[in-house]
């Protein structure tokens, strides 16, 4: 990544400038913002404990699976979130009310491969989520000239599948792919073609 880039990064990371995303339904009333995960938030308990309690609750919808603790939050976000210029996490907001959190991992040149999509809590516009996986989707491809953003669903998840459909990012192929603990994931995909067509009607 061009190192504009990774100065910019530094800078949210460490709090030095900030970055909101706003979330927004099509005819451009905002719902939500999207705030990334900072050196600051490791000492906010609040969210921490978010995190930790929403990775517990959806673990079976996670790749990886393991007791959730608080530690291990901090420690996952101190030692790979904020120490990779190539991601960044999102906490989802609505009327000051923590909701969600959606990111990306992988930033190159080419591609990135979104990540970590979560409603951990009630509340807000019932379009909030989608709305707010097209906005940080809308970002990426309006800041990078990356030609497509992917990502990868379990197939035994079908809120997640719904709702990267109707986002837009679609099946890679039909072809299925076996994990070590036995079930299944699909690879999904929106290409820059795909959304230079539906950001027109995202953002109406």
């Amino acid at each position: 990544m061009s190192n504009d880039w990774k100065n910019y990064w530094k800078k949210v990371i460490s709090d030095e400038e900030r970055l909101v995303i706003d979330v927004s339904t099509y005819d451009g009333i905002s719902i939500g913002q999207l705030f990334p995960l900072t050196e600051k938030s490791l000492d906010n308990d609040f969210i921490i404990n978010a995190l930790t309690s929403w990775r517990k609750k959806y673990i079976k919808f996670f790749f990886t699976e393991f007791e959730p603790k608080n530690h291990r939050t901090i420690a996952w976000l101190e030692k790979t979130v904020l120490k990779n210029d190539n991601q960044m996490l999102f906490l989802i907001y609505c009327e000051g009310c923590l909701i969600g959190q959606y990111g990306f991992k992988n930033l190159t040149e080419k591609t990135v491969l979104m990540d970590n999509l979560i409603r951990g809590a009630t509340g807000g516009h019932p379009k909030l989520i989608e709305r707010s996986m097209m906005a940080l989707i809308s970002w990426l491809f309006t800041n990078f000239n990356i030609d497509n953003v992917t990502g990868s669903i379990l197939s035994d998840n079908p809120s997640a599948m719904m709702v990267n459909k109707a986002v837009g990012l679609e099946y890679k192929s039909e072809e299925k792919c076996k994990l070590p603990d036995g079930r299944y994931s699909r690879d999904i995909i929106l290409t820059r073609e795909n959304w230079e067509s539906k950001k027109l009607i995202w953002w109406n």
